[in-house]
């Protein structure tokens, strides 16, 4: 098993909008999710909820740059990330040119930072 395994799971405690409850339907990125509690009550950041998908999802800690196809753009929690698969570099980034590999569960204000991000299913 790799040694930046984060989890497995159906339930991720995740960002959720303002005023989420249990059994709001919700959104991370691409993914539609059910609250499994209100927003705050669970064990995460009082901006997050348990929240339901319908696929188990696998998390990493990778490296990630805040670019896109325009240059600098900072990442924010749900945002798409993009493989190369001109360079092949071993960073992620939201340039879109690339093949979709997985969605951030953390923010990247300009650089490069290695953040968990969850990695995109096929079914």
């Amino acid at each position: 098993m790799a040694i930046n395994l984060i989890q497995r799971g159906r339930i991720l405690n995740v960002p959720v909008a303002v005023g989420k409850l249990s059994g709001n339907p919700t959104v991370l990125g691409p993914y539609p999710g059910v609250c499994v509690n209100d927003r705050g009550a669970g064990a995460g950041p009082a901006v997050n909820a348990d929240v339901e998908f319908d696929r188990e999802f696998v998390i990493y800690d990778l490296s990630v740059e805040a670019v896109d196809f325009g240059g600098p753009s900072a990442v924010a929690v749900g945002d798409v990330l993009y493989y190369d698969t001109i360079t092949g570099a071993n960073t992620l980034n939201k340039n879109n040119n690339g093949e979709e590999y997985g969605v951030a569960l953390e923010v990247i204000a300009a650089g490069i930072a290695v953040i968990n991000v969850m990695l995109m299913s096929s079914g």
